[in-house]
């Protein structure tokens, strides 16, 4: 996203999975915060969350 174009959707997609994948093991980790600059984005984010994790 942003300056490089990525697409939102993808980048979404990409790294929900990867916070999944990392919480399936063991991890001290307790709160993931991405930064979502603009509502594309964040909503391409909220359809990915509610879709692979919801």
């Amino acid at each position: 996203t942003g300056v490089g174009g990525f697409p939102a959707e993808k980048a979404a997609e990409i790294m929900l999975n990867a916070v999944k994948e990392h919480l399936k093991g063991k991890t001290c980790l307790e709160t993931v915060v991405f930064a979502l600059y603009t509502k594309e984005v964040y909503e391409a984010f909220e359809k990915e969350l509610y879709g692979t994790m919801g």
